[in-house]
């Protein structure tokens, strides 16, 4: 979202279980860091079967929506991304 007055703009960021399972979050986070963004908060949660298909809704019926599920089940990165006004990549205080 791009708030004015805040002074930076942010974004979610998720990092599915496939790249974490193939040790792509190193690679991941420097490519974000090379995009010009800082990672404000992050946090490690599990996703399991039922919330993975709640997330791939949109692709029920198709023919691969269970294997995509079991894909996306498991550990998975959230994090707000987000870059300031002045092209910065610092991590924001979203409380300033």
């Amino acid at each position: 979202s791009n708030e004015k007055g805040r002074g930076y703009t942010s974004t979610c960021c998720v990092i599915k279980p496939h790249a974490i399972k193939a040790r792509q979050v190193g690679s991941i986070l420097s490519a974000i860091s090379s995009a010009g963004y800082g990672i404000n908060s992050m946090a490690l949660f599990n996703l399991d079967i039922f919330c993975a298909k709640e997330f791939l809704e949109v692709y029920k019926g198709g023919k691969n929506f269970h294997l995509m599920a079991e894909e996306m089940s498991g550990p998975a990165i959230a994090m707000e991304i987000c870059r300031s006004s002045d092209g910065s990549n610092r991590a924001v205080d979203p409380n300033v």
